[in-house]
């Protein structure tokens, strides 16, 4: 048997996973306590980061009823949509 088929892990850790291919319980929580806090917070601001930009695409659909809000006159930017009446009326010309 050559050395580079057999599974790689640290002599510090034991090998995450059953013969069956599945983590026992006590294996299951030291595999999810060994995310530093550090590494824990940055993934989590990731995963904000991530379904705030996915909201905001619109790609939430299946939760949320974005013509509830893209057709209530009373959100719209009154600035921003008399700007584009002013731009509309000039660009006429």
């Amino acid at each position: 048997m050559q050395l580079s088929s057999l599974p790689s892990c640290s002599l510090n850790q034991p090998a995450l996973r059953s013969r069956a291919g599945e983590l026992d319980p006590e294996e299951r929580e030291q595999a999810r306590t060994t995310v530093s806090d550090a590494e824990r917070l940055r993934l989590r601001r990731e995963f904000v980061e991530m379904m705030q930009e996915r909201f905001l695409r619109g790609e939430d659909a299946e939760f949320f009823d974005y013509s509830a809000i893209d057709n209530d006159p009373d959100l719209d930017d009154l600035e921003m949509v008399s700007r584009e009446a002013e731009e509309a009326y000039f660009d006429a010309d």
